[in-house]
């Protein structure tokens, strides 16, 4: 078992507490879910493995929107930092889409491309994270994407 821990705030640094924490397997059910404390921490236990995701959320469409992390890496005890606010993240093209929230309400979401410069490489990096802000709300939203550096024997 490996342990997967870490803080959940706001982009001003508050704590928030009652997020939910959950980690999702490649059939995207979630296998260990575990909620913030008054600090915004948290930690799960996990046996070690590739996750396809974590989500980390709280009021949900209401107050924030999510945090995703995708390709979990969990070989070893880990830390993930969290920031939520009112703008997801999701790992695709740049591009402000409506998005469907139910009884004729709509949300926007932010569509985004990563790719490395030519001149790196993923043997540089196992995380890359990114924070789009809207120009015209001020909303914020993050989303890492974790890759499993190469092994050379």
């Amino acid at each position: 078992m490996v342990e997967i821990y870490g803080n959940v705030t706001d982009f001003d640094g508050n704590s928030i507490e009652g997020a939910t924490v959950e980690i999702k397997n490649k059939r995207f059910e979630t296998i260990y879910q575990t909620f913030t404390d008054a600090e915004g921490k948290y930690r799960l236990k996990v046996d070690e493995g590739t996750y396809i995701a974590m989500y980390i959320c709280k009021d949900y469409a209401v107050k924030n929107l999510e945090y995703w992390a995708w390709n979990v890496l969990a070989y070893h005890d880990m830390e993930i930092n969290a920031r939520i606010d009112g703008l997801p993240v999701k790992i695709l093209v740049l591009n402000k889409v409506e998005e469907a929230a139910g009884e004729d309400q709509v949300i926007f979401g932010y569509l985004i491309q990563t790719s490395l410069p030519e001149q790196l490489s993923n043997l540089d990096y196992s995380r890359i994270c990114i924070v789009v802000e809207d120009s015209e709300t001020g909303e914020k939203g993050e989303g890492c994407l974790f890759w499993e550096k190469l092994k050379y024997v």
